[in-house]
């Protein structure tokens, strides 16, 4: 059983976010840019 780092697993989601492409204007660093935020967001509410 092999272990995926966490690089690979950013890598495997960059290639499936590429084949995606869900709207064609926005480049797929962007889409993960967004997601990190909107993570980085919720994550912070509350913990104050």
């Amino acid at each position: 059983m092999s272990q995926r780092t966490t690089i690979q697993v950013r890598d495997n989601t960059r290639k499936r976010l590429k084949n995606l492409k869900p709207y064609p204007s926005v480049s797929y660093d962007d889409l993960l840019q967004d997601m990190a935020e909107q993570y980085e967001s919720e994550d912070s509410v509350g913990v104050k």
